[in-house]
């Protein structure tokens, strides 16, 4: 019974679990050739990979589905003296991809080879399941002072499922769209998509007990900033390792054998499913909202720049301690070898000299070796799978020669949760936490990995137009559905029908309409509009805009419709209006016994719309699994329902409890002596 309540407990921490997610063990990866495999947790034997593998998606003939689109617009100088001269006219840049994360065949087969020489009996059964995801645009540059720089372009929400494509869509200013074309004229492009994923499983059992005080922990000054604006994942775990340096988080009773980076990655996971929302499923953000700042924080996406820069440095120096190490070593072998041979020798005098040049020497690595030892301290959130150097841009340049080290090791290319953003939940949390990890906890972790795009062939890819000429041009805009799978549509979605309208200059509207359903969702999550083009548009910014409404269906014969809203970006996402939401129900296990109960029927009444819904649960006492959830669909993002609840005790009639109103997503069954005469 101690065991079935622990599993509740444990239940509570994780929320927000997927009914198809794998159990998965997170701390038992293996890699096996291309891919990264997860063992199950009920059949040892049973492998689930990552779809890390990521590539631009190309259409039936072969091309890439990429587009990279420069423009300028003339403006007039002012009439002074000193404007006579040549000049710059405004300008910037498009960037529009497809990326799609697909594992072929062929690297499963062998990765299940690579994979049977550590488990002759492994087998890979699918892939594992992303929760959401964010993927990150990231240049590599040099900047003023000729170092090399890296700057977060834009951010947008990522594929979840293996072969699934994704819309990425980045708008440039001058300066950046000069930067990306002229790197994409090299051999290897300084431009990469930094993922960053969410998955799902279970931890390793760690002799390890903590204490939250959340008080405190809500006193951070990356939490404090974060209240009006969303928090990055990196900064989460940036604060989480400050107050575990500074005892706001203690960790206490650590076994011996304990890898306290494995302690420190599981208290950055609680801490994100306790205090913070992803926003992964939210609408992806504008540019505006992306690049807006206060005098108190920088934007989002110059605090996400200002991290990767960080982790950077923090790479630059443990490569010069290697470095530094290897010339340490080099010259400790060749004086070992001058020793060896003056021992061989007649000549003592040799000998002693080149000893004492030996100790000369000793003595000085020793001094260098005092500064050249510092220890990086590792940063939070680095990835299962992390690119090698030659894979990240950013740490070699374009035909900048390296050396041969291919039989030495090298330190790992920094990555880190730049791009996942997280928003408080609503109810903040209070008092002390003591949580022990001796048992298996459910949680979430952020995997992340990069992937450049590459030398691109394709000339019809790379455009550059001059404003002024706007007739024969015209705009394809991209609708997809954010947060959403094939599994969601079967369950509660008929269809959503999207209308596109623009008004031209000219006074006539051009209007377009697509309707997705489940059927054209499962080939793809990217549905295009027929385009538009110029209709006497000689404001080209304004041209840009269009508006927008949507009409969801969903089962049951019930439609809503959102009004019309401008937009400018080449790209929808398209959020259902009614929200899947769970409700959790946990059993004080002590009246099984003291009430003799043989089991329990919740009935949940909620609103969908104008329409009444009814969910039933039964609870068998009789069973270990005495902890339920219930998914339910409602609108907005509130929680309001009504339930009852029905014992069945041995021996006398069911006792029917009246109708409760509530708003939480736990309910929890443990007084029932109050309807009793005992």
């Amino acid at each position: 019974m101690k065991k079935i309540c622990i599993i509740s407990f444990l239940l509570c921490l994780c929320p927000f679990v997927k009914v198809q997610s794998q159990a998965i063990v997170l701390d038992k990866l293996v890699k096996a050739g291309d891919l990264t495999v997860f063992p199950s947790i009920y059949n040892e034997n049973e492998y689930y990979y990552l779809s890390d593998q990521v590539r631009l998606a190309k259409d039936e003939n072969g091309k890439p589905e990429f587009s990279f689109l420069r423009w300028v617009e003339n403006e007039s100088t002012d009439e002074s003296e000193e404007s006579y001269k040549d000049t710059e006219g405004a300008g910037g840049g498009i960037v529009t991809a497809l990326v799609e994360l697909r594992v072929t065949e062929e690297q499963r087969q062998n990765a299940e080879q690579e994979l049977r020489r550590v488990n002759s009996r492994g087998k890979i059964m699918g892939p594992v399941m992303y929760r959401g995801g964010t993927v990150a645009l990231v240049s590599a540059f040099n900047a003023e002072n000729e170092e090399f720089s890296q700057q977060v372009l834009g951010l947008g929400p990522a594929p979840v499922l293996d072969g699934q494509k994704a819309s990425v869509s980045i708008q440039l200013t001058k300066k950046g769209s000069k930067i990306l074309w002229e790197s994409f004229k090299t051999n290897t492009p300084n431009v990469v998509f930094k993922f960053n994923m969410e998955i799902e499983g279970y931890n390793s059992p760690i002799s390890a007990k903590i204490n939250f005080e959340w008080e405190k922990i809500y006193e951070h000054q990356n939490f404090q900033a974060g209240i009006a604006t969303p928090v990055l994942a990196a900064e989460v775990d940036v604060a989480v390792s400050d107050m575990i340096n500074n005892n706001t988080i203690r960790i206490t009773e650590i076994g011996e054998d304990e890898d306290f980076d494995d302690i420190r990655t599981t208290v950055m996971e609680i801490i994100r499913t306790e205090m913070f929302e992803s926003q992964e499923n939210s609408s992806t953000p504008s540019l505006s909202s992306l690049t807006s700042s206060n005098s108190s924080r920088p934007s989002m996406l110059d605090r996400a720049t200002n991290l990767l820069n960080t982790q950077r440095q923090d790479y630059q120096r443990e490569r010069s301690r290697r470095d530094t190490q290897r010339e340490r070593d080099r010259r400790y072998a060749e004086r070992e070898r001058e020793r060896n041979n003056s021992s061989n020798g007649s000549n003592t005098g040799s000998t002693e000299d080149s000893e004492s040049d030996s100790d000369s020497d000793s003595d000085e690595a020793e001094d260098s070796s005092e500064d050249d030892n510092s220890d990086v301290e590792p940063r939070a959130g680095e990835a299962v799978r992390r690119a090698s150097p030659q894979d990240e841009p950013s740490t070699v340049p374009p035909y900048q020669p390296t050396a041969d080290n291919s039989n030495e090791s090298e330190p790992q290319a920094p990555t880190i949760a730049i791009a996942a953003s997280y928003s408080f939940k609503k109810i903040k949390k209070s008092g002390t936490f003591n949580l022990s990890l001796e048992k298996s906890l459910l949680r979430n972790q952020v995997i992340n990995f990069d992937e450049g795009i590459g030398r691109i062939k394709c000339n019809d890819c790379f455009r550059m137009i001059n404003m002024d000429d706007p007739l024969y041009k015209q705009r394809e805009i991209l609708a997809f559905v954010d947060g959403a799978n094939a599994t969601d549509f079967g369950e509660y979605v008929n269809f959503v029908n999207v209308l596109l309208k623009k008004k031209h200059e000219n006074g006539e509207i051009t209007q377009r309409e697509i309707r997705i359903d489940r059927k054209n969702f499962n080939q793809g999550n990217n549905f295009k509009f027929d385009p538009y083009g110029w209709k006497g548009d000689k404001n080209r910014s304004k041209w840009l805009e269009y508006d927008y409404k949507t009409t969801w269906s969903f089962f049951g014969g019930h439609e809503v419709s959102t009004p019309w809203t401008k937009r400018e970006a080449g790209s929808i996402s398209l959020s259902p209006p009614f929200q899947k939401k769970d409700i959790y129900i946990e059993t004080d296990d002590s009246l099984i016994d003291e009430y003799n109960l043989r089991f329990a029927e919740v009935k949940i009444y909620y609103n969908q719309g104008e329409k009444e819904k009814i969910e039933r649960v039964r609870i068998d006492f009789s069973k270990e699994d005495i902890a339920k959830r219930v998914s339910i669909v409602q609108l907005g993002d509130g929680l309001d329902y009504q339930y009852e609840v029905k014992w069945f005790i041995k021996g006398e009639e069911p006792l029917l409890e009246e109708k409760k109103s509530a708003s939480d997503e736990t309910i929890y069954l443990s007084d029932l002596g109050q309807f009793l005469n005992r």
